[in-house]
Parts: C-alpha cells; sequence; structure tokens
C-alpha cells in the first residue's frame, strides 16, 4: 500500500525527549487565548519551536506568523530560496494538549515551504492526545 504523501513531508522524531540543553538563546514567543509559543535557536542552528495548549481554528494564526517569519528570515534579500537550504525547525508538542484540523493544516503548509525550499520540519514529543490525530489522518 502506498503512504500518503502527508508522512513524506513531516519527519517525526520520538528521540528529542531533552532539547532545552541545546537552547543556545530565545527568540521569540506569542500567545494568543488558550494558546502559546516559545522560538529558541538551538547550538546547531536549528529552530526549537515550543507549542502548548490549544492550538486550533482561533489560534493556528500564531503558528501561522511563526513559521513565515522563521521561513522568510532564511531567504536571501532577493528572495531566493537559496539560503532556505538549512532552515531546520523543530516544533515540539510536549505541551500541546489539543489540536484541530487547522492547526494539521498550518504544520502541513509550513513543511511544505520548508521542503520546497530544501529545509525541513520535524515533529517531536507529541502527546497521546495529539499523536491519535495524526495517526487518524494518516500521517504517523
Amino acid at each position: 500500500m502506498n503512504q500518503p504523501p502527508e508522512r513524506d513531508l513531516i519527519r517525526y522524531d520520538q528521540s528529542l525527549e531533552s532539547l532545552s540543553g541545546r537552547i543556545r538563546e530565545t527568540v521569540h514567543g506569542a500567545e494568543a487565548d488558550r494558546f502559546h509559543l516559545r522560538t529558541h535557536l538551538l547550538d546547531d542552528g536549528t529552530h526549537l519551536v515550543v507549542v502548548g495548549g490549544f492550538l486550533d481554528s482561533y489560534s493556528f494564526v500564531v503558528l501561522e506568523q511563526e513559521l513565515e517569519r522563521l521561513i522568510a528570515r532564511s531567504a536571501t534579500s532577493d528572495g531566493s530560496p537559496a539560503a532556505c537550504q538549512e532552515t531546520r525547525v523543530i516544533v515540539d508538542l510536549t505541551e500541546l494538549e489539543y489540536i484541530s484540523s487547522s492547526g494539521v493544516g498550518v504544520l502541513m503548509s509550513g513543511a511544505a515551504r520548508l521542503k520546497e525550499q530544501g529545509g525541513a520540519l520535524t515533529l517531536a514529543n507529541p502527546t497521546d492526545t495529539v499523536r491519535d490525530v495524526f495517526d487518524v489522518l494518516g500521517m504517523l
């Protein structure tokens, strides 16, 4: 049976349990109703986006804007994707209690943008509830 294309788009890594020791600096934070995120720069240049609370149709725009900010920041001044080849984003789901289809959509969209520019998006440490959503969608 063929794997859904989503499986090729987003990487999953259960071995990323303790990333806090690799944080070089915290570069951004944002909040919405019942949702928050913090973006850190790791020692190898990877962006770690820690999300928590409820990622739904009201809050997905906060994560969408953050992923766009990271992608745009990596682009060269002429807008070419050349500099994005090394853009790596890990979205840590440890604190995420709920994800709706809007939340899944923003992760898929961000992963697609990064992949087309040579980068990658990895999901780490989903809670059982969040893991079940990805499993039902055939993404695990």
